[in-house]
């Protein structure tokens, strides 16, 4: 089924890759995240010497849908490893896989060390342009 809204359609996968990240100008920029399926069988992995029993590999495939997120400015970002996130039960937002924080560790820290999250530059942060593109 097709969706209208691109972050609808990925709060609608199962898992996502990211296959792209660049600045494409001063202060802006541009993900491309891939759908991601489940292959083969279940099996156990390391990470950070910690065991974890039944996990099955995904991947994007050639059916895979591919997204493009673009940021025209933002005030910071950070990317993380997800299999070295740590969740906190106080962080609050709206979405599954796409999410917008209303609350979370990264916006206070942002707060504390920006000049700008008091601005409209940081409210205006929130706003993106997202495509599906294939």
């Amino acid at each position: 089924m097709q969706m209208s809204n691109p972050t609808d359609e990925m709060n609608d996968c199962s898992s996502l890759f990211l296959a792209e990240i660049q600045e494409t100008g001063c202060n802006s920029l541009k993900l491309v995240v891939a759908e991601s399926v489940p292959v083969g069988e279940p099996e156990s992995i390391t990470v950070g010497g910690v065991a974890i029993p039944n996990c099955t590999p995904v991947e994007a495939t050639d059916q895979s849908r591919i997204f493009e997120l673009v940021w025209t400015h933002y005030v910071g970002y950070a990317v993380l490893n997800e299999s070295f996130a740590s969740f906190n039960d106080d962080e609050q937002f709206e979405g599954r896989r796409f999410r917008v924080y209303s609350k979370s560790r990264f916006r206070d820290w942002l707060r504390q060390h920006s000049l700008a999250m008091n601005t409209q530059a940081a409210r205006d942060t929130t706003v993106l342009r997202a495509r599906t593109i294939s």
